[in-house]
């Protein structure tokens, strides 16, 4: 039988429309495992935006997910992969539905979610079932601001979750929401961030950090700071990058900077490879030249975030002259 519905799923990839309406045509005669393939072989199929929304609706309805099975991950796939922004309210419980209860088998899912790597996490977010049903809501609302009010009961339940993925998911839905009620999504933010140091490697914390700053500057301070004090290489990354920028432009972060004896090789390269990149601005040049002079006689290999200065023509002969002789006398 999964023979069969493999080529079945390859027969919907190449004909979406025809197979999608030749199995509700025979609904009664269908066995579960073709359905399973009509979703996916649908979700993935080259010809996917020649299926129209009335017909896509037809399918959730006649053969509706449910709260184990792999066909929610393709109803979520779906749902974000149309150009959709307006579904029956059907299609929209059955999604909130997902995000909340849904209790199949989840990808990578452990009881040691506690001693996950960052990257780890992030992983499981990205493939648990419920983190794409967040993503799906998230997708509708950068389109349709309207669905706010129908999803903020929701991300309520949803960001207080045991699960750390879910709660990192939720982020992106929270950032379309920052742009409809940025006071309601800030407080929301922040408390995924307090509640696990791992959520600062969600894509362009750094860039909410700066957001939120003016508003709630200890906490965010206090986030990156826990960020560069783990032994997650990709939280210290992110946590360099952010002390370095929060010092070139807030004069935050001045112990850090004035120490560099105590810090470690991650941490010492990701705060030039930060300076390095605010050579490019003429407003923080000097800055940036100041902190790399710092850092030349430096223990730690410097090499790979220095070298880029030079690839990708950061300094001039005639402009930087004094700092590329210093630079030249370093270790």
């Amino acid at each position: 039988l999964s023979m069969y519905a493999g080529d079945f799923q390859n027969a919907v990839k190449s004909d979406p429309v025809g197979m999608i309406k030749m199995v509700i045509d025979n609904k009664e005669d269908v066995v579960p495992a073709y359905v399973d393939s009509m979703y996916s072989g649908a979700e993935f199929s080259d010809a996917f935006e020649q299926v129209e929304q009335k017909l896509w609706e037809q399918m959730f309805s006649e053969f509706p997910c449910d709260m184990k099975g792999q066909r929610a991950l393709y109803f979520c796939g779906i749902i974000e992969k149309a150009n959709i922004y307006s579904w029956s309210d059907e299609v929209i419980e059955r999604l909130k539905e997902i995000a909340i209860n849904y209790e199949g088998e989840e990808g990578g899912k452990t009881n040691d979610s506690k001693e996950l790597s960052c990257d780890e996490l992030i992983n499981r977010f990205l493939n648990c079932i419920k983190g794409n049903a967040i993503s799906a809501m998230g997708h509708l609302l950068w389109n349709n601001k309207t669905l706010f009010t129908e999803f903020k009961d929701v991300v309520d339940k949803l960001i207080l979750d045991d699960d750390e993925a879910v709660r990192m998911a939720c982020f992106n839905i929270l950032w379309p929401i920052y742009n409809i009620d940025r006071k309601w999504a800030e407080t929301r933010i922040l408390s995924i961030y307090e509640s696990d140091v791992r959520m600062a490697g969600f894509r362009d914390s750094k860039g909410m950090f700066f957001r939120l700053y003016s508003k709630y500057k200890e906490s965010v301070l206090s986030i990156i700071q826990r960020c560069f004090e783990t032994n997650d290489k990709r939280l210290v990354q992110m946590g360099g990058y952010s002390i370095c920028e929060f010092y070139i432009r807030y004069n935050e972060f001045k112990d850090v900077m004035s120490n560099m004896e105590q810090l470690n090789e991650e941490q010492v390269k990701a705060i030039l490879h930060m300076a390095v990149i605010y050579l490019r601005f003429d407003e923080y040049r000097e800055i940036g030249k100041a902190i790399i002079l710092k850092y030349k006689n430096s223990e730690v290999d410097v090499e790979m975030p220095l070298g880029s200065m030079f690839y990708d023509n950061l300094v001039d002969v005639g402009r930087d002259s004094e700092f590329l002789r210093e630079i030249m006398k370093s270790k």
